[in-house]
C-alpha cells in the first residue's frame, strides 16, 4: 500500500488552505498535514539537539553516507541548511536532494531552534 503525506491526503479531499493548531498552552503550534502524517506512521519527527546536531542512529548514518557515496560522515549539523562533517574531508553542506529528502523525513527542519 502507498502511503500518502498528510499533504496529499489534504489536497486529495479538495483541502489547500489548511489551519494550525497549537497544544492547550499556545505554546507549541502543529501543521495539521504534519499531525495527520505523524498519527498515520505513528513516528514524529525528531527535533535537532540545540547545537544544530541531528542525532542519527548507527543504523541512520549507514544509510545517509551510503545515498551521499561517502564512507565516514561522521556529524550532521542543521542551521537552516544542512551540514556534514566528515573524518577526512572536513565541513560540506549536502545538496543531494536524496539526502536531504531522507533528513527531512526523520527531522522537524522548520528552521525552528
Amino acid at each position: 500500500m502507498n502511503r500518502m503525506t498528510g499533504e496529499e491526503f489534504l489536497q486529495s479531499k479538495d483541502i489547500w488552505n489548511h489551519p494550525t493548531l497549537t497544544d492547550r498552552n499556545n505554546k507549541e503550534c502543529y501543521d495539521v498535514a504534519e499531525l495527520l502524517e505523524e498519527y498515520a506512521t505513528g513516528e514524529p519527527k525528531r527535533k535537532p539537539l540545540s547545537d544544530g546536531t541531528l542525532p542519527l542512529t548507527n543504523g541512520e548514518m549507514s544509510e545517509l553516507c551510503e545515498i551521499m557515496g561517502y564512507q565516514n560522515i561522521c556529524k550532521i549539523f542543521y542551521d537552516n541548511k544542512l551540514h556534514f562533517k566528515c573524518f577526512d574531508k572536513g565541513w560540506g553542506i549536502i545538496t543531494d536532494v536524496k539526502a536531504v529528502l531522507y533528513l527531512a523525513e526523520r527531522f522537524d527542519l522548520t528552521g525552528k531552534k
